[in-house]
């Protein structure tokens, strides 16, 4: 939460939880949001470069508990977990047991192309930078799972090592 009273973009201010979260969600959702036009589509189908083409999943070589490791010895420690909770300092502790499930679901989520709902969330904090209580003067962080964090990492790794 920002703080316990919020300047709105006309100048009132809201104090209420649900009213400051509502203004929270407004400003944020016109920030980020993006509207293609038709003129935009147009120009995409335009586009002299190269298409993007699916390779086969045959073509991909499975994970390995020593990527898994490799990436797991890379995350940090103290970082705020997600929402399921779960820290690096927690995925360390489970040694090889875990390494060996999270090798099976890096090797599904490469497989089947889709990723768990989960991984599509995220935490997001506001922290206060300066000035009065207007939204604009806050940052917002978002907090990752860490297991999407690792998987990241494992990716990163290979294409690192590629190039």
């Amino acid at each position: 939460m920002p703080s316990s009273i919020v300047k709105t973009n006309n100048g009132s201010l809201v104090s209420s939880k649900p009213g400051i979260w509502r203004e929270v969600g407004y400003f944020y959702g016109q920030l980020y949001s993006t509207v293609q036009t038709p003129v935009e589509d147009e120009m995409m189908a335009k586009d002299p470069r190269a298409k993007l083409t699916r390779h086969y999943t045959e073509d991909i070589p499975v994970v390995s508990l020593y990527e898994v490791s490799v990436a797991l010895e890379q995350l940090k420690n103290g970082k705020a977990p997600g929402d399921d909770g779960i820290t690096a300092k927690l995925l360390k502790a489970g040694g090889k047991l875990i390494l060996k499930v999270l090798q099976r679901l890096f090797d599904s989520v490469i497989h089947q192309g889709t990723t768990p709902e989960a991984w599509r969330r995220s935490v997001v904090v506001l922290f206060f930078k300066k000035g009065d209580t207007l939204l604009k003067n806050n940052r917002p962080i978002s907090l990752l799972n860490h297991v999407y964090k690792l998987f990241s990492r494992v990716i990163t790794n290979r294409i690192s090592y590629i190039v």
